[in-house]
């Protein structure tokens, strides 16, 4: 909340083309090796709505599949939807 650059994005087009890019490259490049490719490729981005739906269908997935599991140890996974 406190942050200048992430408080106020919503939106890609809320970012600067170049926050964006860096941030293209971060994802590309985490954990390789110097001298060593990365097997990442990235798609264009999404919006807001659309990357939001795709995180709670993930979600909802994992808890159909691990539920009674989730129960059992006495945990929730309650999702946020803003």
């Amino acid at each position: 909340e406190n942050n200048r650059v992430w408080s106020e994005a919503r939106e890609l087009s809320n970012l600067q083309v170049s926050m964006i890019e860096c941030l293209r490259h971060y994802f590309v490049s985490y954990k390789v090796l110097p001298g060593g490719e990365s097997s990442v490729s990235l798609s264009e981005p999404n919006d807001h709505a659309h990357v939001m739906s795709v995180g709670i269908a993930a979600i909802e997935d994992y808890r159909k599949k691990y539920e009674k599991k989730i129960l059992s140890m006495g945990c929730s996974l309650n999702v946020r939807r803003d």
